[in-house]
């Protein structure tokens, strides 16, 4: 068994990925630890979710305006090498995985200071991304975010790395156009734990109307969340279809806006975000989840944990295009899918999903899928293999 160090630029909690990864390992018998920001002055060192968080304490404002300098600018990447040597010396970690690109080269440097593997567990294409939410935009962003400078800083940095860990298939033939082989590649999907919701009251997702649509996750502009707005307006009446949106970000302005626009405030309602230990009674309480993301690099390339969690709590989806959704959802024969954009094709889906038949046999299908290869048990066995095989590599 091995000590497994990992490194998140950001505060911790939340991040669901992470903390599955770390319960899988810690199952396994492996010793996680965990250094991350810290935004409200808790303890430095501390045992959560069976692994040991190291804090570094620095204040959400200070971090937010460091951050876009990563790149151009040395001062917060020596911050994060001093930090990082700090804990390795405390730790003393066989292998170290740096979660998503922005600390990748730091990460790597330290590795290579003290001779330990480095695996890059990139939760998304961070330039597409960059580049989707418009930080690439105005000329502090053209300075900060310059998009031909992240991709061959990714190149680079997953073409040092002894493994990289993407999220879905997809995202594997981009990480081939970088050179990589498909032995230092793995991919964990972001499935959810057989045993989500569990807890959740039921609701008996039957044939009462409106139609009650959910979406949760953040409120940004590669979400497509106007198409779904306009989906639902198309629709005749608030008694046939109702949406909720669980989440915030910063475009929620502008969809509120579109909202009044169109006059279907009876229709959408914004809830802000839930406690993450409400989201399966959320789900558990609609009749058909929502990922109606726009095509993009950045969607076509990532997938999201919500999808997973519609279907093992049984409920039907209706997602967009994008390749990896539509995958999934084909593949488990679990919804339908809308072209990105197109709100007509959105409520005609809409209308589709009124019988509760049919919904009902989307969402077991759904649930099957999940009790199959979808979920995270399946996928925390490919991960301990991955790391096992990494860790044997370095020992030998």
């Amino acid at each position: 068994m091995a000590r497994i160090g990992m490194i998140l630029e950001n505060d911790y909690p939340p991040d669901i990925r992470l903390e599955k990864e770390a319960d899988a390992l810690t199952r396994a018998g492996h010793s996680v630890h965990l250094l991350a920001l810290d935004f409200d002055r808790r303890p430095r060192t501390e045992a959560v979710h069976d692994f040991t968080l190291h804090r570094i304490g620095i204040s959400r404002t200070l971090h937010n305006k460091l951050h876009p300098t990563l790149l151009a600018l040395p001062f917060y990447r020596g911050l994060w090498r001093s930090w990082i040597d700090r804990y390795i010396r405390e730790v003393k970690p066989e292998i170290l995985t740096v979660h998503d690109l922005p600390l990748a080269g730091v990460g790597l440097s330290a590795g290579r200071r003290v001779g330990i593997p480095v695996v890059l567990d990139l939760h998304e294409n961070f330039p597409a991304a960059i580049e989707s939410w418009g930080f690439d935009r105005g000329f502090l962003g053209r300075i900060f975010y310059d998009l031909a400078r992240w991709r061959r800083y990714e190149r680079e940095a997953t073409r040092a790395a002894a493994g990289v860990i993407v999220v879905v298939d997809e995202a594997v033939d981009r990480l081939h156009d970088y050179g990589l082989p498909s032995e230092r590649i793995e991919v964990i999907m972001n499935t959810e734990r057989s045993g989500f919701g569990a807890s959740a009251r039921p609701v008996d997702p039957g044939g009462d109307l409106p139609l009650r649509l959910l979406y949760i996750g953040g409120l940004g502009p590669h979400r497509g969340l106007e198409t779904a707005i306009r989906g639902v307006a198309r629709m005749p009446s608030s008694d046939a279809a109702v949406l909720r949106l669980v989440g915030d970000g910063r475009i929620r302005p502008r969809l509120e806006a579109l909202v009044r626009t169109l006059g279907v405030s009876d229709r959408v309602t914004f809830a802000g975000w839930v406690p993450s230990d409400a989201v399966a009674s959320e789900i558990a309480a609609s009749h058909v989840g929502l990922v109606p993301h726009a095509r993009s690099d950045h969607t076509e390339t990532t997938i999201p944990h919500k999808l997973f969690q519609y279907m093992t709590l049984g409920r039907p989806v209706l997602v967009s295009d994008c390749r990896p959704l539509a995958r999934v959802v084909s593949e488990a024969a679990c919804g339908f899918v809308h072209a990105s954009g197109d709100d007509a094709m959105f409520a005609a889906r809409l209308e589709e999903l009124m019988d509760p038949a049919i919904r009902r046999d989307l969402g077991e299908a759904g649930r099957r899928a999940t009790r199959g290869s979808r979920n995270w048990e399946a996928e925390g066995e490919r991960l301990v293999t991955f790391y096992d095989r990494m860790l044997a590599a370095r020992r030998a």
